[in-house]
């Protein structure tokens, strides 16, 4: 439960974007209720779909295991393990203990940990590629940390676990699916999108996920919100209609793919809250077995665009409701 815990709710996150980014603020009451709601639904997910994605066996749920292997460390000092091989009992004698190995590693992590942070944070992401001559604009969107990263490596365990989980906690096989359909998606059909100019992308960098206008510029949110922070057709016409790059505009296309994917696999293998409910399941036995968790944001924003179209905050809240509380 404390593990849970730890998590930051995507709740508060919509509560700052009103404070931040639509200078509304939401009554504290209300608030609090939105964040406990959103919660506790996921809670409560949770306890309906025990029965079959904690109690079978295949359900392994990798990431966990580090965690029953540390707790288990922490309570067991013998250094001695009993194995059984052929219906004999072997008594396997190491010369550390378990909890002395883990300290240990801890420490060296603490240490190497101030060479990438912070006397060189250069060795977090390094693309000695693109350092060959960095001028070059096609090479450095090849190949550098803000574009494709093509030929980039890094010496920081913090950046391999920041976004994939730890690779020793995901199986081979499917790091091996994310792998192949990155270097498809990311290092073929992106690079060809881009400079084949097919849909103005040249018109804005390769990699961003940030909006721009039809000729490139950062797009400005707030001149097209009325007062209510609803969507103002009027000046959103006189603006003209919102951009994304090829790769933010491929990465929705794979989650739309993705959310009828998850669906079939688990079939043919063995409205907000509605949703997260019908894809908690399939979901869920992907994540306990593959600790790969596909992401219902996408076709929640689409749903919520089409239910409550120009409103960026029911956008959100609807995101929360059928989105969050499925990864609670």
């Amino acid at each position: 439960m404390a593990n849970t815990a730890s998590g930051i709710s995507l709740a508060i996150q919509v509560i700052t974007i009103q404070r931040v980014f639509y200078n509304h603020s939401l009554n504290y009451v209300l608030a609090l209720l939105f964040v406990l709601s959103s919660q506790t639904l996921g809670y409560g997910m949770a306890g309906v779909m025990r029965r079959y994605v904690v109690w079978p066996v295949a359900m392994i749920w990798p990431s966990n295991l580090i965690n029953c292997a540390m707790f288990r460390a922490f309570n067991n000092e013998d250094n001695d393990e009993v194995e059984m091989n052929s219906n004999e009992v072997i008594t396997v004698s190491r010369k550390m203990s378990r909890s002395r190995f883990f300290y240990l590693m801890l420490f060296f992590q603490i240490l190497w940990y101030w060479i990438p942070g912070y006397i060189c944070p250069i060795l977090s992401a390094f693309s000695l590629i693109c350092y060959i001559n960095s001028n070059n604009v096609v090479l450095s969107q090849l190949t550098s940390v803000n574009g494709l990263g093509l030929g980039s490596f890094q010496l920081d365990w913090n950046a391999w676990v920041s976004f994939l989980d730890s690779p020793i906690v995901v199986p081979f096989w499917a790091q091996l699916n994310i792998l192949v359909g990155f270097v498809v998606l990311v290092w073929i059909i992106t690079p060809t999108v881009y400079y084949l100019n097919l849909w103005n992308s040249k018109a804005m960098p390769i990699v961003s996920n940030r909006l721009f206008t039809v000729e490139g510029y950062y797009y400005n949110i707030s001149a097209v919100l009325d007062s209510n922070l609803r969507l103002n057709e009027t000046a959103y016409n006189l603006h003209g209609p919102l951009r994304i790059t090829a790769i933010f505009a491929f990465n929705y296309g794979v989650g739309f793919a993705a959310v009828t994917c998850i669906l079939v696999h688990t079939i043919l293998n063995d409205v907000a809250v509605t949703m997260g409910f019908i894809f908690l399941l399939p979901n869920a036995i992907m994540t306990a077995i593959a600790n790969v968790t596909m992401g219902l944001n996408v076709i929640t924003e689409l749903v919520a665009g089409l239910i409550i179209p120009g409103d960026p905050i029911a956008n959100v809240t609807f995101k929360t409701y059928s989105y969050i509380t499925q990864v609670q």
